[in-house]
């Protein structure tokens, strides 16, 4: 069985918050890093609190040393002034001369286990099951790494090499770690040799493929000013670790449809309305560098003489977090982008607030959608040309009103009606351009001539 000395270094280093009591005196003696780190407290200055100054009852505290084994909840006064309540389980010393009465804490509202306050642990019994039962590795190594002064058994499920080894070889441990991770552990431990606290991860599990991964925290134990002892935990965090590559992954699977998206696809701070992130796409729409877009503010993608209009629209989407469409104002007219040239592009915009590395962000995808403004602005023109068709009451104005809508609207450069009569096709009505480009070709034919609502050629 480990030694008490060694148990102790795992004291030190173990995650489990633990007050040390004198038995006698009920007085505060000592305490561990995770009882320091839960009331805010270096280990030092916890140590030197009273029971008092803790916010507990001396009187209730006496009665939990004097009661061999006793699960207690206590109300604990941190150094930032917030109270912490625990579940205390304590854990007096047997007949092993042992004057000190330890507490585990537990910061939560469950009560202890029953078969774990039971009465009768010593000190060393109660470290015996704090360092057996755990899925955690503890271990205590001298500060020059060349003496294992304790490790639990759960260091050879862990890192798959067994325990005896790591006795016989402190530096065994290099064997059970993935070659590729070793300079980064070496880089650690020699840290820690110089006083510092490491907190790492790593591959272990010669035996596994070196797929298994490790968390370790590790502190620096010093005696007069010196590092004498390094002790840890090491933390099996294989399946988080999986959770990780995951997730990035997907990350990756999404950036890349993200860059091949055929549409635009832009990301902005809603905060700062900058734009973190824009896909080749837009970089093809708005006629603009990646470098260029990025860092500048959304109001840039669209009219200048616009900005109120799109950044309140830009805040109606953010108030509303959820995913929107826009291609008009409320107005009929078109949403729009405007290119590097100052061209207008009209757009749809679908939007949708979501985290982006921790912050809100609008995810917007820009459509072009020219092609459907033209539809739609055909379909209209037809529709009041239909409607200026049931209103004239001559040919000829109907004749003028088709011509004037297919020149106009229907996308075609020239139009012009002819009827039949008895000398052949007669033109009855042409549009404004047609009309323009039959009155060039006479005066090209007939230069002095100067017919009403024509120009002439000139002299030269």
């Amino acid at each position: 069985m480990a030694s008490q000395v060694e148990q102790y270094g795992a004291f030190d280093a173990s995650p489990q918050p633990i007050l040390v009591f004198e038995t006698e005196t009920g007085a505060l003696v000592d305490a561990n890093a995770a009882a320091a780190d839960l009331l805010d407290y270096s280990a030092e200055e916890l140590a030197s609190q009273s029971v008092a100054t803790l916010g507990l009852d001396p009187e209730r505290v006496r009665a939990a040393l004097d009661g061999r084994a006793e699960t207690d909840r206590w109300s604990l006064d941190g150094a930032d002034g917030n109270v912490r309540h625990v579940t205390a389980t304590i854990r007096q010393s047997g007949g092993d001369g042992d004057a000190h009465t330890l507490a585990f804490l537990r910061p939560s509202a469950a009560v202890g286990d029953e078969e774990f306050a039971t009465a009768g642990y010593s000190t060393q019994q109660a470290l015996t099951e704090l360092t057996t039962h755990t899925d955690d590795v503890l271990w205590l190594y001298t500060a020059n790494w060349q003496e294992l002064l304790f490790v639990n058994d759960a260091y050879e499920e862990v890192f798959g090499q067994p325990a005896d080894q790591l006795r016989d070889d402190p530096m065994a441990l290099l064997e059970a770690i993935h070659p590729d991770d070793h300079d980064a552990v070496l880089a650690a431990m020699e840290r820690l040799s110089a006083g510092e606290s490491a907190h790492i991860e790593f591959r272990v599990g010669p035996t596994e493929n070196f797929e298994r991964w490790v968390w370790v925290e590790a502190q620096p134990i010093f005696e007069d000013g010196e590092v004498v002892r390094i002790g840890g935990y090491t933390r099996d965090v294989t399946d988080r670790k999986r959770r990780e590559n995951l997730l990035e992954e997907t990350r990756e699977r999404l950036s890349v449809l993200h860059e091949s998206a055929p549409d635009a696809v832009i990301a902005a701070d809603v905060e700062s309305g900058e734009l973190v992130q824009v896909n080749g796409a837009a970089e093809a729409l708005f006629g603009r560098t990646r470098d260029d877009l990025l860092g500048s503010s959304f109001t840039t993608l669209h009219p200048a003489e616009e900005t109120e209009r799109y950044v309140a629209l830009f805040e109606r989407h953010v108030e509303n977090a959820a995913q929107s469409t826009f291609s008009q104002f409320d107005d009929g007219s078109w949403v729009s982008a405007v290119t590097g040239d100052g061209e207008r592009v009209p757009v749809e915009i679908n939007a949708r607030t979501i985290e982006l590395d921790g912050r809100p962000t609008v995810y917007a995808i820009f459509r072009d959608v020219s092609e459907r403004k033209r539809t739609q602005e055909q379909f209209e023109a037809l529709t009041e040309m239909a409607r200026e068709l049931v209103e004239v009451e001559t040919r000829a104005e109907a004749f003028d009103v088709a011509t004037r809508t297919v020149e106009a609207h229907l996308g075609y450069q020239f139009a012009a009606v002819w009827t039949p009569t008895d000398d052949g096709l007669t033109v009855s009505s042409m549009g404004d351009r047609a009309t323009e480009l039959v009155d060039g070709f006479r005066d090209l034919s007939h230069p002095r001539e100067t017919p009403s609502g024509r120009c002439s050629r000139p002299e030269q």
